[in-house]
């Protein structure tokens, strides 16, 4: 009986130790940011790109994604602080695709701006922006 309690002893410790070293090695990346994680402010790519809908034709309607951290994040601008005409016309005067962001990324529907859910909409990340930090200043 001694020398069972003393081999579990031993086995348990092993799970135990090689339980948290795998939870460790997933530990998430604090380079990266999540939904919910508050404003920060990020270095991105901003690209136009044309909607394309669910049976996969691609419109007249185009959308902007910002580049980060390997992912693109849909803008939702009727949630953010700038307009779309404002994002425009800074690329457009500065005729820069990289910029400083203060934004913030959250999680649930892109396409809803009012409180009608009971349209489809695309879920998931996505960005809002509060302000194009510029050299200007």
């Amino acid at each position: 009986m001694k020398r069972f309690k003393k081999r579990f002893g031993h086995h348990l410790f092993i799970i135990v130790s090689l339980f948290l070293a795998s939870c460790s090695a997933f530990k998430k990346n604090t380079s990266e940011i999540g939904p919910n994680e508050g404003k920060q402010i990020v270095s991105v790519r901003i690209k136009e790109e044309r909607f394309v809908t669910k049976n996969l034709q691609a419109t007249q309607m185009t959308e902007f994604y910002a580049r980060y951290s390997g992912r693109d994040y849909f803008i939702k601008f009727c949630e953010s602080q700038i307009s779309r005409e404002d994002l425009e016309g800074y690329l457009t005067r500065v005729n820069k695709k990289v910029l400083n962001l203060e934004m913030e990324i959250r999680r649930g529907r892109w396409d809803i701006c009012d409180q009608n859910y009971s349209r489809q909409s695309r879920t998931g990340d996505y960005m809002i922006v509060y302000g194009i930090m510029t050299d200007e200043m």
